[in-house]
């Protein structure tokens, strides 16, 4: 049986919309983390296998804390349950900066590997009807040449894995497609990518061509990433709202019920691609945003259920193309 670790003081709407979103699964052994408090709460819930562990402390945005506070929170102790190897994967809505940190202290990076970034898959509309990969998401606000060239690596590996494509289209963000435009660092980064990968085509891609499903991966440092993944939650929500307010007479209510499905098909709920990877650590860290309810995490343990069952071969592709490239050598030969 899988085996998830859950972080069950992470979120805004923990723990409850947690332990909703667990009861809908019967396959998956999970290890809630979380206060003496919330304990009871489980029983409440129709959750088949389940064991419960004792955290002191929660971590909160913003806050600071010392080591014996870190170490004995829900966030640290959920996380170690993946080096000890009791767990497939950890899933937490804590605070990203810190389970960034704690991840990298607990279970180390692939391929010595400096900067992890927060991947996941968000809707476009390609021929596969499987989105594209997205990353940094807002693990790294700001990147340069290297860490840009080695999301795109990981990215290409996650595409290979996640989507089952053999040579992934990448797109390193920018404000046209000419390849004399932009950014010195985007501009070096996607030729730096070129050099040092053949099992990839890569390209500019601007950000109104991003939903079309023009490149399989996306790659932006953690400040662009992180506002266009909002602004597309923000739109997605705006349309959804403004449907509703259309449908207002007899007449177009009728018409809603009539199209319900077709409109319902339409519509992205950014709640069904809820839960990104970190992807460079050693081990299956998934993260949701603070805000997340059950929908959301009902999708982020079905995200690390699939990845969770061929973790291992996951983190080799990573490591192996990570090392195939020689980045950071090669990026000093061409300076």
């Amino acid at each position: 049986m899988l085996r998830a670790s859950i972080d069950l003081m992470g979120g805004e709407n923990a723990p409850v919309a947690i332990l909703e979103a667990a009861s809908k699964f019967y396959n998956i052994h999970f290890i809630f983390v979380g206060t003496k408090e919330v304990e009871p709460l489980i029983g409440q819930y129709e959750i088949k296998s389940y064991e419960f562990i004792k955290a002191e402390y929660i971590l909160n945005e913003g806050e600071r804390y010392g080591n014996a506070e870190l170490i004995n929170s829900s966030m640290y102790i959920s996380i170690e349950q993946i080096k000890n190897g009791n767990a497939d994967f950890v899933l937490s809505a804590g605070p990203t900066g810190y389970y960034m940190v704690l991840a990298k202290r607990v279970l180390g990076t692939i391929a010595n590997l400096n900067r992890p970034a927060l991947a996941a898959i968000v809707p476009t509309n390609n021929k596969r009807g499987a989105g594209s990969i997205m990353l940094d998401l807002g693990a790294n606000l700001t990147c340069d040449v290297d860490d840009l060239a080695k999301f795109a690596v990981m990215g290409s590996a996650l595409a290979k894995f996640w989507l089952n494509i053999e040579k992934p289209c990448v797109g390193f963000v920018n404000v046209g497609s000419e390849l004399g435009k932009g950014p010195e660092n985007i501009k070096q980064a996607l030729d730096l990518f070129q050099k040092i990968t053949n099992d990839s085509r890569a390209q500019f891609v601007e950000c109104h061509n991003i939903m079309q499903g023009e490149c399989d991966v996306v790659v932006a440092d953690g400040f662009t990433g992180n506002c266009l993944l909002k602004f597309g939650e923000g739109m997605a929500k705006y349309f959804k709202d403004s449907l509703k307010s259309v449908f207002t007479s007899l007449f177009s209510k009728i018409l809603g019920l009539l199209l319900k499905k077709k409109i319902k098909n339409a519509l992205i709920d950014p709640r069904k691609y809820s839960g990104a990877i970190f992807a460079g650590i050693n081990g299956c860290v998934l993260k949701t945003h603070g805000g997340s309810d059950a929908t959301s995490f009902e999708s982020a343990i079905e995200i690390g259920a699939k990845i969770g069952k061929n973790k291992n071969e996951l983190l080799k592709t990573i490591e192996d193309d990570l090392n195939a490239c020689n980045i950071d050598e090669k990026n000093q030969k061409n300076l």
